[in-house]
Parts: structure tokens; C-alpha cells; sequence
């Protein structure tokens, strides 16, 4: 991406919706969206953050493309530092991708991902681990994943990682008393303290590591596998758990020759539920295929349920 360049692109989900937002961040974006709509002198007079309805004709198609709310955000006061202006136009596909190219006709460039958060950390709009937790954000999918990346958002982990700064400051503070006033005697033992500190910093520090793999773990999800022998109720309870029929309920024995999943969301955390082929002896490859397979998901899988007929001991 060319320095100074004004960037654009879709900021909502790609697909066909009643609503879609398309943001241009950059040094032109005031210049080049006034050369695409039919009401340009309406478009200089409008303040900051005040919203407007007007046509998105576009600088080569001179034809009305979609009617559009617009909002100004004039430098430093935006998400990204820069001049921005966010459009909020109709969801169809064809709606977006032709608002997109009027921009780029105009002198816009298509942003890469990340561009506008990447710019606002440059911008000095926020520092690096909450560019970092707006991902999180996004990509959250449960509740827990959510209350986590909101927590860094406000600054959570910064403030932790300052107390850690300040704890390594204290005791460089310690050691350099040490050293200079080595012979007096009001002094005391401040290497023993220095110690103690640093110990106590080393353990914060090992349990957040430690939590934060936890949480890594959990982002991944767990999964849980159903496995027994053949017509043993193990499709049966995955269709229970999950509430409809996902897999196949058959009389015959074998009739899962294949792992069947699904991912929910349980309590609060992503948990991929497996339903697999019988575990027995057989000729038939296929069937020999789909019970390897189960002994590598009760190798890999978090927990192993283990379905049994009820008369059987």
C-alpha cells in the first residue's frame, strides 16, 4: 500500500444483506467521495459526524447508482486519524462491488486486511494490544472468546502489562540502591527484596502465559467423542445432543462407516461433537477404514464418551 494513499473497502460481511457499509480512510477520501455523488456542494457544507442521505452517482458512470447515508469524520477525530467517510448503502452484491469501483475510478485504492486498524495504531489512535484485541473482537464466536477480546479492548492486558513494567522498574530501582550504597547499613538486605520481587513477577507472569494457553485451547474449541461398538445408540445421542438429525439412526449394524461432526455452542464454549463408526473387528475395508478413524479421534479428542447398549454390562 503506497504511502499516503486513500484506501476503501467493504467493512460489513460480503453477501447479499438490506444493509452494507463501505469505509474510505485517507488523505483524499473527502475529495474523492464528493466526485461520486450528485449533491457536492450539500457534501462540503456537511459538519463532522452529521449524516446525510444523498445519490451515489460515481465519477464515470454519471448515473445513479444506489441513494446512500454518508458521514464525515475529519482527521485526527476517526477510527483511523485520517479523513474518513463511512457509506452506508443497500446489501446487494452488485450495489457494492459497483460503489467500490466508482471509488477506486476515483483515485481510491482497495484497502488489504487490517489497513484501517493498521492505520489507526500508526496514527498513534490506539496502541498495539488494542489493534490487536479489535481481531479478537470480530472473531469471537462465544461468549467467553467476546468477554475476553472486550476485556483487552479497554485495555485489560495493558494495564497488566504496565504493572509488570512498573514491577521490573522497582526492582532495577533495588539493585541500583544496592550497588551505590553498598557499605551503609540503613540499606538492608535489598537484594533479598529485589529477589522476592522478581520471583513474584516471574510467577504473575508464568500464570498469565499458562491462562493465556488456556484460553488458546478453549478458542479451538473441545471436542467431544461419541464411541462403542456397532448399533450401540452413539448416532442416536449425538442427534439428541445437537436437537435434529445430523446423523443417520439405522436398525442394521455399521451404518456409520465415517466420523460424523458438528460444531455448537456449549455454555459458552465452541464444542465439536463426533460421531463415530463402530469400534468391532471387520473384513470389510471400508468398515476397518472408519474404525481407524476412531481410534485416532479418541487419541486427539478432549473427551471420550463412551455409548454402550443398556443391557449390557
Amino acid at each position: 500500500m503506497a504511502k499516503g494513499s486513500t484506501i476503501t473497502a467493504l467493512a460489513t460481511p460480503r453477501g447479499a444483506a438490506a444493509l452494507a457499509m463501505i469505509r474510505v480512510s485517507g488523505p483524499d477520501a473527502f475529495s474523492i467521495v464528493k466526485a461520486c455523488l450528485d449533491a457536492r456542494e450539500r457534501f462540503d457544507r456537511l459538519g463532522a459526524r452529521r449524516l446525510a442521505l444523498v445519490r451515489f452517482t460515481g465519477p464515470v458512470a454519471g448515473e445513479v447508482v444506489d441513494e446512500v447515508s454518508i458521514v464525515k469524520y475529519a482527521a485526527p477525530g476517526s477510527y483511523t486519524g485520517e479523513d474518513t467517510v463511512e457509506i452506508t448503502c443497500h446489501g446487494g452484491l452488485a450495489v457494492v462491488e459497483r460503489i467500490l469501483e466508482e471509488l477506486m475510478d476515483a483515485g481510491a485504492v482497495y484497502a488489504v486486511p487490517g489497513e484501517f486498524t493498521k492505520r489507526a495504531f500508526l496514527n498513534g489512535k490506539m496502541d498495539l494490544a488494542r489493534a490487536e484485541s479489535v481481531h479478537q473482537v470480530v472473531q469471537s464466536r462465544t461468549t467467553a472468546q467476546h468477554r475476553r477480546a472486550v476485556w483487552n479492548y479497554f485495555g485489560g492486558y495493558r494495564r497488566k502489562l504496565e504493572a509488570w513494567r512498573a514491577g521490573v522498574e522497582e526492582i532495577v530501582s533495588l539493585l541500583e540502591t544496592g550497588i551505590e550504597f553498598e557499605e551503609e547499613h540503613e540499606v538492608g538486605d535489598v537484594s533479598e527484596r529485589a529477589r522476592e520481587n522478581a520471583c513474584r513477577l516471574l510467577s504473575d507472569v508464568e500464570k498469565e502465559l499458562e491462562g493465556r494457553e488456556s484460553m488458546r485451547e478453549r478458542e479451538r474449541g473441545v471436542q467431544v467423542a461419541f464411541v462403542g461398538p456397532p448399533n450401540a445408540g452413539k448416532s442416536t445421542l449425538l442427534n439428541l445432543v445437537l436437537g435434529y438429525e445430523r446423523s443417520i439412526v439405522f436398525g442394521d449394524e455399521g451404518t456409520t462407516r465415517d466420523a460424523v461432526s458438528e460444531w455448537v455452542t456449549w455454555h459458552g464454549h465452541d464444542v465439536k461433537f463426533i460421531d463415530s463408526a463402530g469400534l468391532r473387528s471387520t473384513d470389510q475395508e471400508v468398515e476397518r477404514l472408519g474404525v481407524e478413524r476412531t481410534w485416532a479421534y479418541i487419541e486427539k479428542c478432549d473427551l471420550v464418551v463412551l455409548v454402550t447398549a443398556a443391557d449390557e454390562s
